[in-house]
């Protein structure tokens, strides 16, 4: 197959091109509510939502034209529900995101110690580990640039000694991918006691944070969610498992 030069094949289009294109590939509706969806957001990520309206020749080959009778208010539909549904998923993961930090500080800190965490040597497996730490500590810098650090980190490096944050203050600049890394990499004893707290076997709890992960990052950059595949998928515990959330799905 020869490929051909993006640039050449596809110019940038203003919004009133985009326009008459999407009305002569058959898409109808109001000037005015077509304007407003492609001010709203980019004609591409636009045309994600437009998937399903479009016709398809004898070979299942996507055409550039709208089924006839499809109207923008379809189109407008399906990114709202889009909308509602990211937001409503980002919402739950926030939840499991704060729980996993406070079982992993909590589980972390009581079998070793608070610096446990800043220790390379506790994670040799994670070849990222060091750069993380610098990151936490940039963070925990300059998370405020116009006032200054926060006010507990002042506080602690007012009153101690210490060179790194104990694990309770670091976790409030630690984001859900990197916790997720702090929890695959931690020793056996840590991460068997954060699975049993959960109530997964620890392959499942690495799979599902991994799913979760990818997940979290597509709601939180404004990805479309809706009729999408990510290829992260969690595995399932066994359908015999005694875990009191969690309902087997067949």
């Amino acid at each position: 197959m020869c490929k051909r030069d993006y640039s050449e094949n596809k110019k940038p289009l203003t919004i009133d091109e985009q326009i008459a294109l999407l009305t002569t590939r058959g898409l109808q509706g109001e000037e005015a509510q077509i304007r407003h969806a492609l001010i709203l957001m980019t004609y591409y990520h636009f045309s994600g939502f437009c998937f399903h309206y479009l016709q398809r020749d004898e070979t299942g080959k996507i055409l550039d034209k709208f089924i006839d009778g499809t109207d923008i208010s379809d189109i407008i539909r399906r990114y709202q529900f889009d909308f509602e549904l990211r937001h409503l998923l980002f919402i739950g993961i926030d939840y499991i995101e704060t729980f996993l930090r406070r079982v992993w500080v909590e589980q972390t800190s009581i079998k070793y110690d608070a610096f446990y965490y800043s220790d390379p040597s506790h994670y040799t497996k994670w070849s990222d580990h060091p750069k993380t730490i610098i990151d936490i500590e940039n963070k925990a810098r300059f998370r405020n640039r116009s006032n200054g650090k926060e006010p507990f980190v002042k506080h602690y490096e007012d009153n101690y000694n210490n060179e790194k944050l104990p694990i309770w203050m670091a976790a409030e600049f630690i984001d859900f991918g990197d916790l997720t890394y702090f929890i695959k990499y931690s020793c056996v004893d840590i991460k068997t006691a954060i699975a049993k707290e959960i109530g997964l076997p620890i392959p499942v709890l690495d799979s599902f944070l991994r799913a979760l992960n990818t997940l979290r990052n597509a709601c939180a950059h404004h990805s479309r969610i809706w009729d999408k595949q990510f290829g992260t998928r969690p595995m399932l515990p066994n359908r015999n498992c005694d875990i009191h959330w969690y309902a087997y799905y067949d």
